[in-house]
């Protein structure tokens, strides 16, 4: 499990980072971090949408105790469906799928297009790239925290 207090304690220090990487010139970098760092925005929102009040689960245990908890039908989530890296998964069970695609598409489309494989690839990003990626998830996680 890891509880609320460290998703959001992990919120707030990625964008920490994720500046501090910008201004070193680390843009790849800085990129994972500002993405990553709306994964766990994404993931703490699951929690207050499905009442995980403990936190977010890690084990299938963990989820099947929460959906025996909420009443939650067991057919309708599984630990696969939040406990990845899928940014457009997370979102729909986020609840804010829609509010963000409506109010934030522009950011969204700069989000969504990242994939988690780049982190073993050589790739040259710039600081525009890398700076865009920090205000949009800065903007969605503004407005779904």
């Amino acid at each position: 499990m890891i509880p609320s207090q460290t998703l959001k304690y992990l919120i707030s220090s990625k964008m920490i980072d994720a500046k501090t990487l910008i201004n070193n010139n680390r843009f790849p970098a800085s990129v994972y971090i500002a993405v990553m760092r709306f994964e766990i925005a994404l993931k703490h929102k699951i929690c207050q949408s499905f009442r995980f009040n403990r936190g977010f689960p890690e084990t299938k245990s963990e989820l099947n105790n929460y959906l025996n908890e909420n009443n939650l039908h067991p057919l309708g989530i599984s630990l696969g469906d939040i406990r990845n890296h899928d940014l457009s998964k997370l979102l729909i069970y986020s609840g804010v799928e829609l509010k963000i695609k409506a109010s934030f598409n522009l950011e969204w489309a700069i989000l969504s297009r990242w994939n988690p494989e780049i982190r073993y690839r050589k790739v040259r990003i710039l600081k525009n790239y890398a700076e865009a990626h920090f205000k949009a998830a800065k903007r969605i996680i503004k407005e779904i925290s």
